[in-house]
C-alpha cells in the first residue's frame, strides 16, 4: 500500500481535519450515538448535505458502529463518590464558617467564605456530572 490507512478498495480516501471545541465535540458525538453512528458518520451526512452532495448507495458507504461506550472500573466510580462526600463535608465547614463570620460582622471574610461555597458547590455538581455521564448516578442522585 503507498501510505494508505485500510485496504486499496476502500471507497474513501481523503481526510478533512477538523478542530472543535470540547463542548461542539461532545454534542456531535451525543447526536451520533443517538442515532447509532459514530461521530464521523454523522459529520460526513452533515456535509454532503450542505454542499448537495451525490446521495450515498448503500452499497457504497454504510455509517461505522458508533465506538463502545468505556469501561470505568467500579473502584474508580467509589473513589469519586467518596470525593463527592468530601467535598460535602467541606461545604459544610465552609457553611458553619460563613455564618460565625456573618455573627462577626467581617464582612470581608464572609464575602471570601461564600466564593469559596461557590466553588465548593461548583466542583460538586461537575463530579456528580461526570458520574452521571458514565452512568453511577442518575440527575440529581446523591453520591
Amino acid at each position: 500500500m503507498s501510505g494508505r490507512m485500510g485496504t486499496e478498495k476502500r471507497a474513501m480516501s481523503e481526510h478533512i481535519y477538523v478542530r472543535m471545541t470540547v463542548d461542539l465535540s461532545a454534542r456531535v458525538h451525543a447526536i451520533a450515538t443517538r442515532r447509532g453512528m459514530s461521530a464521523a458518520s454523522w459529520v460526513r451526512e452533515q456535509l454532503i448535505e450542505a454542499v448537495g452532495g451525490m446521495p450515498i448507495e448503500e452499497h457504497e458507504l454504510r455509517p461505522s458502529p458508533p465506538p463502545p461506550p468505556p469501561v470505568i472500573p467500579r473502584a474508580d466510580l467509589a473513589e469519586l463518590s467518596r470525593v463527592v462526600g468530601s467535598v460535602g463535608k467541606s461545604v459544610g465547614a465552609v457553611v458553619q464558617l460563613a455564618a460565625a463570620l456573618r455573627q462577626a460582622d467581617d464582612r470581608p471574610g464572609h464575602a471570601v467564605a461564600e466564593h469559596l461555597l461557590e466553588e465548593l458547590r461548583h466542583t460538586a455538581a461537575m463530579i456528580r456530572s461526570v458520574m452521571c455521564r458514565v452512568g453511577n448516578l442518575k440527575d440529581g442522585g446523591e453520591a
